[in-house]
C-alpha cells in the first residue's frame, strides 16, 4: 500500500465551498484523468493513464465522491486495460484555515503489486506533485475570481 500527504496553500477564504461543489474543475486537477462521465451526482466513470517505466498504463476507473465532516473524499476503483491488474485508491481532501491538505492511499493488485512499492511510489508522489500545481492553480484562479 502506498501513501502520499500533502498540504496546499490556500489564498480564497471561501475556495473550499465552491471547489468542492464544482467537481469537473476539481477532477480537471487529477493528473491523467479523462473523459469524466458523472452518473449521478456523486458516483463517476473515467479512464486514467499512467506512464510507468515498463510502458504506458491506461485503466479505467469508477469511483464515488462523498463529503464526510467538512473533508471531500474520492474512493476510486480501477482496472488496468492492458494487463492484469487494477489498483483502490482513496484520497481525502481537506481545508484548514489557509492551506487544504490532502492524504493518497493506493492498493495495488496484479501485475501493478508485483512492481513493487519501491517503483510505485516515486511515481505516485510526482502524480501527488502535479496535482498540487494543478489544485494552486485552481486556488489562485477562484481567487482572482471572488476579488471581480
Amino acid at each position: 500500500m502506498v501513501t502520499l500527504n500533502g498540504e496546499i496553500e490556500d489564498a480564497g477564504a471561501n475556495s473550499r465551498d465552491r471547489i468542492f461543489e464544482e467537481l469537473d474543475e476539481l477532477a480537471g486537477t487529477i493528473p491523467g484523468l479523462s473523459q469524466i462521465e458523472w452518473q449521478a451526482d456523486n458516483a463517476f466513470k473515467a479512464r486514467m493513464k499512467l506512464k510507468l517505466p515498463v510502458g504506458m498504463m491506461q485503466s479505467r476507473i469508477s469511483g464515488e465522491v462523498s463529503r464526510e465532516d467538512g473533508a471531500l473524499a474520492v474512493q476510486i476503483n480501477g482496472k488496468v486495460t492492458n494487463v492484469a491488474g487494477g489498483f483502490e485508491a482513496r484520497v481525502t481532501l481537506t481545508q484548514q484555515k489557509d492551506r487544504f491538505s490532502y492524504e493518497l492511499t493506493a492498493q495495488f493488485s496484479g501485475w501493478l503489486a508485483s512492481l513493487g512499492e519501491g517503483l510505485l511510489k516515486p511515481i505516485m508522489a510526482s502524480r501527488a506533485r502535479e496535482f498540487e500545481k494543478n489544485f494552486a492553480g485552481l486556488i489562485a484562479a477562484d481567487s482572482s475570481q471572488e476579488g471581480t
